[in-house]
């Protein structure tokens, strides 16, 4: 447990050097809610979403939610979504998207470090002192000295929703790689296969985006409807990707891998139904005891889950 916020700590550590090594500052009369970029509108949204998540948390004396919000938000949407999204962003030559991008992850950086304060008070003041305050323009105060966040009134604009959908296709992709245990290194083409004009203009839109956050060769709509042999499908918003894995895995050795560990989760979830139904157990054992019993039963069929879909996918090839 400490160990899993220590590297929250980091990443969020991480995430302060990353704005400042990209130039990351508020500019003079910056209003987030007239940001144009796609990309920024989503983030101002999804800070919007988490502002209001934290104060109906703190509202209701639920510390926890307020907690769980906000590190989903942090590691997730701003560290792991936010900044990889921004980089094509920073390598490109459009110096008015860029200097968008500096103000807005400046300004939510500053946002975020507001909200965690009452919980990680040393780490956040420690990182406005060294980065954000000066970003923020607002350098030698203290977060305490300056004002909790407000929502931010957004304009309608579906553009938001495209980054949505390209974060559901790119984590889309990446399971599949998992499950079908493809090497990191393998690459391949993806087809789009039943797609309306409307995700036909998204993928070409954002084609370089999938290709680098799914590390694919390609992604392009499939042409005819013959499908290639040894194709794993995988189904996004009713469109249908496939991915031509032939010579990248071997099937019979991951069918054999993924049923052996299916028959390990299955001896898992019978050890611990016949603990959990021997009754000298669950009277003598303490209550810590039982509860890990239970959690270790809902993590063995959450794996053997994962596992079947993973088996279906490969003997469908």
């Amino acid at each position: 447990r400490v160990e899993g916020n220590r590297n929250f700590g980091t990443k969020l550590w991480n995430a302060a050097k990353f704005a400042e090594m990209n130039e990351a500052a508020v500019a003079p009369g910056f209003n987030p809610a007239g940001v144009e970029l796609p990309l920024n509108q989503w983030l101002v949204g999804r800070m919007n979403a988490t502002l209001a998540a934290v104060e109906a948390a703190v509202e209701g004396y639920r510390f926890h939610d307020m907690a769980s919000a906000l590190y989903r938000f942090i590691w997730d949407e701003y560290c792991s979504w936010y900044l990889e999204l921004s980089k094509p962003v920073f390598w490109g030559e459009d110096e008015a998207q860029k200097a968008e991008t500096r103000s807005t992850m400046a300004w939510a950086l500053e946002q975020l470090l507001h909200m965690l304060h009452p919980i990680m008070p040393f780490v956040t003041e420690e990182i406005w002192k060294q980065y954000a305050a000066k970003a923020a323009g607002r350098e030698g105060s203290l977060i305490l000295g300056n004002s909790w966040p407000t929502s931010v009134a957004l304009p309608d604009s579906p553009a938001a929703a495209e980054i949505d959908w390209l974060i559901r296709v790119v984590v889309a992709i990446r399971s599949a790689r998992s499950d079908l245990n493809v090497p990191a290194g393998g690459k391949f083409e993806v087809l789009v296969q039943g797609a309306d004009a409307a995700t036909l203009d998204k993928v070409a839109r954002h084609n370089s985006q999938l290709v680098r956050q799914a590390n694919l060769a390609s992604i392009e709509p499939l042409s005819g409807s013959d499908l290639p042999k040894g194709a794993a499908q995988i189904v996004v918003d009713e469109v249908t990707y496939v991915l031509p894995l032939a010579g990248l895995i071997d099937i019979a050795a991951e069918v054999a891998r993924l049923e052996k560990a299916i028959e390990k989760a299955d001896q898992a979830i019978i050890k611990v139904d016949k603990q959990l139904s021997n009754e000298n157990f669950v009277a003598k054992a303490p209550p810590a005891a039982i509860e890990k019993a239970k959690a270790g039963r809902v993590e063995a069929e959450s794996n053997k889950a994962g596992l079947t879909q993973a088996l279906e996918r490969l003997k469908a090839l």
